[in-house]
């Protein structure tokens, strides 16, 4: 969310001012250089974290401090989540049936898409906005990603019969 945040009063500094049309885009570029300086001064990967082993960090915290009833319990808990996770696939079952509730997701996704197509025509008829330009497309993403979750739910339903 700051990212959407910063990146819309960049862009709004960029369109509605000369001076930030130059100091926008150069505070952008200054941060990034010193970013990358700092991670490869401290010898850190510029994309990305160090990895760890937090699970095995913490057995070796536990085993220092000797609680080794802390450990046990730890070890079994990590090994009672390995066992749900490989049978867990996260994904959510199949429907059942075609309710009342995915005819509403549907219809919903129908009209954000309207509303977006909307919006975006009268911006671009009226005068051009990066914030009625942004909205639009929302709309027209949030309805585009409701009518294709309602069509794999649907499809998934039809493989299921």
């Amino acid at each position: 969310m700051a990212f959407i945040g910063v990146s819309f009063i960049l862009f709004e500094v960029i369109f509605t001012h000369a001076i930030g049309r130059i100091a926008g885009p150069a505070w952008v570029v200054i941060c990034l250089v010193y970013y990358v300086l700092w991670r490869k001064r401290n010898k850190l990967p510029i994309f990305g974290s160090i990895k760890h082993n937090w699970e095995q960090e913490q057995i070796d915290v536990l085993t220092g401090a000797e609680e080794y009833d802390l450990v046990e319990a730890y070890k079994n808990a990590l090994a009672q989540r390995d066992k749900k996770v490989k049978h867990d696939i996260r994904k959510l079952p199949p429907p059942t049936k075609f309710t009342i509730t995915d005819k509403y997701k549907l219809l919903l996704g129908v009209i954000a898409i309207a509303l977006g197509v909307v919006i975006l025509w009268r911006t671009l008829a009226i005068a051009v906005s990066p914030p009625a330009l942004m909205v639009g497309f929302a709309f027209l993403g949030f309805g585009v990603y409701r009518l294709w979750l309602g069509y794999s739910r649907l499809k998934q339903l039809r493989e299921k019969r």
